[in-house]
């Protein structure tokens, strides 16, 4: 019998061993893959913006966005992570006035205006 072969029933025969290493192989898969397995798919689950971290934990608060750009997923995204592409103020108040939309950001105290586009 080669050694190789040997080291293998031995090792199959301790159920001790067997079971650590399942324990094993299930921690890589979930390492490796678990991005794909999470609950939570929202796109916004990892965004963190500083001026709301004081804030109870369920807020409500509402955001502007600027520049969305699409779905823009590859195979590098699942494992690495994709980068953020559009940014997004949160805003305490919002009005429009003629053709403008202004809005104030939360806990600033100047408004800014937008042009409201016709798509």
């Amino acid at each position: 019998m080669i050694i190789q072969d040997k080291f293998f029933k031995k090792f199959r025969s301790n159920k001790l061993a067997s079971l650590g290493l399942m324990v094993l192989m299930l921690i890589v898969f979930f390492a490796v893959f678990g991005y794909g397995i999470v609950p939570d798919h929202s796109r916004t689950v990892n965004e963190q913006n500083l001026s709301l971290k004081y804030l109870k934990p369920i807020t409500t608060v509402y955001f502007i966005q600027n520049d969305p750009n699409l779905e823009r997923r590859s195979i590098s995204d699942f494992f690495f992570g994709s980068k953020e592409f559009d940014s997004k103020q949160p805003i305490e108040s919002v009005f429009t006035l003629k053709d403008s939309f202004y809005y104030k950001e939360y806990k600033s105290s100047y408004w800014q205006s937008k042009p409201i586009s016709q798509k």
